[in-house]
């Protein structure tokens, strides 16, 4: 359902209005919601928490090398929350290591895959 309504913003919302950052960011959130799909038909757990921080912070990581801007700060307060998401998942037992570095996998492989191409 989640994948619906994305696939809705991008192609009639954003597509008029020019916003290729955000047309970006909601496609890279597609894209890891797939994955987690898929994977979670081979029975695979990953952490959404860790799916949607890390894709924030690769969307800082991506604004800040498309505008080469110094959002350093940003940057390093988002990376700190990502560790900080992490060791609380951890700390709960709700997810493994191995659980919490696929959700780091997915939610960065979207934007690295925009970054090369």
């Amino acid at each position: 359902f989640f994948c619906i309504i994305l696939l809705t913003v991008n192609n009639f919302i954003l597509q008029s209005y020019n916003q290729t950052e955000l047309y970006f960011f909601f496609t890279c959130i597609l894209y890891s919601n797939i994955l987690a799909l898929l994977l979670a038909y081979f029975k695979i757990k990953a952490s959404l928490h860790l799916i949607g921080i890390s894709g924030v912070v690769g969307f800082i990581l991506l604004l800040s090398f498309i505008y080469q801007t110094n959002l350093l700060y940003l940057i390093a307060i988002s990376i700190f929350s990502m560790g900080w998401i992490a060791a609380s998942r951890l700390e709960t037992k709700a997810h493994n290591a191995k659980e919490i570095a696929w959700g780091l996998f997915i939610g960065l492989i979207p934007y690295i895959g925009i970054f090369w191409f």
